[in-house]
């Protein structure tokens, strides 16, 4: 990631830190690693769009959260991606739920999360784990 960070310092890169840092391991038995779900542009004043930061992550080696589906929304269909196991490799638990998204971004005033189309959906599993 640090690599990116260095060639790219007009993004804002978001990612998730997993392994040794939590109760879900995600099988990683020491250290932590990161998983990359995001870029902001400062420069085009824009977040970037899926297939853009696909392409970038690619090229710097960076390790992207899993992508589960593209296609047309279909409410049962993100409701199924957000259960069952993990898909991240070596997990073996419970999958903590799914992010939507458009493959080109946009905004919607109307939503609530300050205009931009995106939203969490938490598997209830993981949220009742012991």
């Amino acid at each position: 990631v640090m690599d990116l960070v260095r060639a790219r310092p007009d993004l804002t890169i978001y990612g998730e830190v997993y392994g040794q840092v939590q109760d879900l391991k995600y099988g990683v038995k020491s250290g932590c690693r990161i998983a990359v779900f995001d870029a902001w542009s400062y420069d085009h004043a824009r977040w970037l769009d899926d297939a853009v930061l696909e392409i970038l992550l690619a090229e710097h080696g960076v390790t992207r959260v899993p992508v589960l589906y593209r296609g047309p929304f279909s409410d049962a269909l993100v409701r199924q991606c957000a259960t069952g196991k993990s898909t991240m490799p070596g997990a073996d638990h419970v999958r903590e739920g799914c992010v939507v998204r458009p493959v080109v971004e946009r905004t919607d005033m109307t939503v609530l999360s300050g205009g931009r189309v995106q939203l969490k959906i938490i598997n209830d599993a993981y949220l009742e784990r012991a």
